[in-house]
């Protein structure tokens, strides 16, 4: 019975999973004048749009899983 009772309570503390409901988790996009960020809820990834476009901040669940700021491609269009 002191099991039960504790799953319970355990349950009910605990956060919803994404994975049996989803609602809870709508994607959202937001954008500053210099930066543009995607959050669901889950993980939150924010773009310096100036002066070139670079990834800032990568979080989970408020855990910062960015060490550094660096190029993530090169691209090259007509040749330039």
């Amino acid at each position: 019975m002191l099991a039960t009772a504790i799953a319970s309570v355990v349950m009910s503390t605990a956060s919803p999973d994404f994975l049996l409901d989803a609602k809870p988790f709508t994607a959202r996009v937001t954008r500053s004048e210099r930066e543009v960020a995607l959050d669901n809820g889950l993980i939150r990834r924010v773009w310096r749009t100036e002066p070139n476009l670079a990834t800032v901040a990568l979080d989970r669940e408020g855990v910062s899983l960015l060490r550094a700021v660096g190029p993530e491609a090169t691209v090259t269009l007509d040749g330039k």
